[in-house]
């Protein structure tokens, strides 16, 4: 089970194209690139843990869907990780200008969620570890790199086509992003991954 399913808190900076897209976006479901003009933030590139520079990495998770018949959903989930100066000074798998993305394949359904009723639709299904289409380093693959099975609620956001993310478990906000009636794109916030150490010696 992923990080953002136990934590609670998904993505490749450059996503999985797709030729026989003819619409404007270049997405198949004609909606913005979830991951598109994310950015490491201040905290996790300037981290310190007792005053020494802390090898770590932003993490953004973003999910990218399209509608089929029947309810069927198809697509992608994104783990897109950007380290540090110091997380890149501490192993050659990282590199600051290159961020890494850990990739998975949706099967899933859409479907009314009886329980809730403010919700506008669910999401049910499976996330399966795309090996070949994953960037990181192996390590990091062999432990973040998992299926898991999912369950999204969905709900109406401030304006129209936006939309919240929410898990069903446990009611708690993960992600925000758009909808219409070709499918859903979402992005989480980000969050600082302590995955290096003190740069103190």
């Amino acid at each position: 089970m992923r990080i953002h399913l136990a934590i609670v808190v998904v993505l490749a900076m450059a996503c999985k194209g797709d030729d026989t897209n003819s619409d404007d976006t270049g997405q198949p479901n004609d909606l913005p690139n979830p991951l598109a003009g994310l950015e490491a933030t201040d905290e996790c590139d300037n981290l310190e843990v007792s005053g020494c520079p802390f090898g770590a990495a932003s993490s953004y998770l973003a999910g990218d869907y399209t509608f089929g018949n029947d309810g069927a959903v198809t697509g992608f989930e994104y783990w897109l990780w950007i380290p540090n100066d110091t997380l890149a000074g501490q192993s050659a798998d990282w590199d600051v200008d290159t961020p890494c993305t850990i990739v998975w394949e949706v099967f899933a359904d859409k479907e009314d969620d009886p329980d809730c009723s403010a919700c506008l639709f669910q999401i049910n299904g499976s996330a399966n570890f795309q090996a070949t289409e994953s960037d990181c380093a192996q390590g990091l693959e062999d432990v973040e790199g998992q299926d898991n099975d999912f369950a999204y609620n969905v709900r109406a956001g401030s304006a129209e086509g936006e939309i919240r993310m929410f898990f069903t478990s446990s009611d708690n906000e993960f992600a925000s992003g758009f909808t219409n009636d070709l499918g859903l794109v979402w992005t989480s916030e980000p969050h600082c991954e302590l995955v290096g150490a003190s740069d103190c010696r």
